[in-house]
């Protein structure tokens, strides 16, 4: 499912718990006012789920940016192979993006394109092997795999 590609499987139970909650919370709140009894205090619980859910939702977005990021860097080194800094923030964000990216077919073709232009091959075909398997009628991927046998 695209809204939790991504996420660790922590991050997914997090989430959905906390729509639970959410769901637990808002039936008590309308039993509470349907009886007119005091439900002050209970707003305070609304923080919980609140907290549950974006966690997994910021981690989302942060894992949309680093794909984004790794692409961006990746065409920098390639319009300038010889700058160093830019190489070096590549290899970071490679480095920190690669546990993330281990189901998602594009995100391991990106990877596999930054891989390419850090000059690591191996990695670059293990990371395009892994998005064949996860998509084999993925375009990028079959392309990736021709330009990488020299076709």
């Amino acid at each position: 499912m695209e809204l939790f590609k991504g996420l660790y499987s922590f991050e997914i139970i997090l989430m959905v718990l906390g729509i639970i909650f959410f769901l637990v919370l808002v039936f008590m709140l309308i039993y509470l006012i349907t009886k007119g009894k005091e439900f002050k205090q209970m707003v305070f619980f609304f923080l919980f789920p609140v907290v549950m859910i974006g966690f997994p939702g910021i981690k989302k977005i942060s894992y949309d940016n680093g794909k984004i990021e790794i692409e961006r860097e990746t065409s920098k080194l390639l319009a300038n192979p010889n700058d160093k800094a830019v190489r070096e923030n590549l290899s970071v964000k490679v480095r920190n993006f690669e546990s993330r990216a281990s189901k998602d077919p594009t995100a391991l073709v990106s990877l596999a394109n930054a891989n390419i232009a850090l000059g690591d091959t191996a990695k670059a075909r293990e990371s395009v092997k892994k998005a064949v398997k996860i998509n084999p009628k993925m375009i990028l991927s079959k392309e990736l795999v021709n330009r990488m046998h020299g076709r």
